[in-house]
């Protein structure tokens, strides 16, 4: 039940936005992940993730326990970018 729960709000957060709504840009780098859209930008050191999960839709990277950075696994090219 936890594993469900811990989905049930990224997903449907998600879900829930219009699509094409504020497309946004995310760039890797070695150290780094950028972000770019219509309202915002900006960049977070890899090293400030305390910790990660991901299902067969999202990748969630967490700054903390209540705030984390979705990306949908579909942004990724080819498997070895899931990995």
């Amino acid at each position: 039940i936890l594993g469900m729960l811990f989905w049930h709000r990224p997903r449907r957060t998600f879900r829930n936005l219009p699509p094409g709504a504020n497309p946004i840009e995310i760039t890797f780098s070695d150290d780094s992940i950028s972000t770019k859209s219509a309202v915002a930008s900006g960049t977070q050191l890899l090293s400030s993730f305390r910790r990660w999960k991901h299902n067969d839709d999202l990748v969630l990277l967490y700054f903390n326990s209540r705030i984390y950075l979705v990306l949908p696994r579909r942004a990724f090219v080819d498997d070895a970018q899931r990995q």
